[in-house]
């Protein structure tokens, strides 16, 4: 029984190990393929995208981790009920909350921002850097994947569209996704207010 555990355990490590490699060895020419998918109109959205997210991110990185430590519930109870082995991609893993929560899963982040990025690599996680636009991560490779309030940071809809079918791409036939954004409904203690359904934040 010890030695089937870490046998499973030494696969586990190979595949994150193989898929980590991967990613290193992917061309930038490839990643921009990927993005086609959104199309010339979608330029404008991307510039907003970097203006007010990419690099806001990148600015308050410290100050959003010391503050992002306590997982959601929802999240927290879908992520330990994975079974052991699950291969999950967190797509915008912010700095990594999500991602060791269940410690019998095996776990690859993706993020925009390279200042979150080094607070996960700090923090031993495997992470790449990417946005849920064009995953930099292998079609039908994972067998969930999750994203928890990022939706919200795609300025239109055309590029909403694109981003779950990316998430969809990396998932295997039969696979879950998760994705979660801010719902219009907040409780009265919310310091959010929306006033209408579709708000880029």
């Amino acid at each position: 029984s010890s030695s089937s555990s870490s046998s499973s355990s030494s696969s586990s490590s190979q595949e994150i190990e193989s898929i980590m490699n991967e990613l290193k060895n992917t061309k930038p020419k490839e990643k921009k393929m990927k993005a086609s998918i959104v199309g010339e109109d979608a330029k404008m959205g991307e510039k907003i995208e970097q203006e007010h997210v990419h690099k806001v991110y990148d600015a308050i990185a410290d100050h959003f981790s010391n503050t992002r430590h306590s997982p959601w519930p929802k999240v927290e109870q879908f992520v330990t009920s994975l079974p052991s082995n699950t291969l999950m991609a967190d797509i915008g893993c912010g700095n990594g909350r999500f991602m060791s929560l269940n410690p019998s899963i095996r776990v690859i982040g993706v993020d925009i921002s390279i200042k979150l990025l080094e607070i996960c690599q700090s923090r031993g996680l495997d992470v790449a850097c990417g946005d849920i636009i064009h995953i930099p991560l292998q079609s039908n490779r994972f067998d969930v994947a999750i994203s928890i309030a990022v939706i919200h940071h795609i300025s239109t809809e055309e590029r909403r569209l694109a981003a779950l079918t990316e998430l969809v791409r990396i998932v295997k036939v039969g696979g879950r996704c998760l994705v979660s954004a801010w719902a219009l409904e907040q409780d009265r203690e919310s310091r959010r207010i929306f006033e209408s359904q579709d708000v880029f934040v």
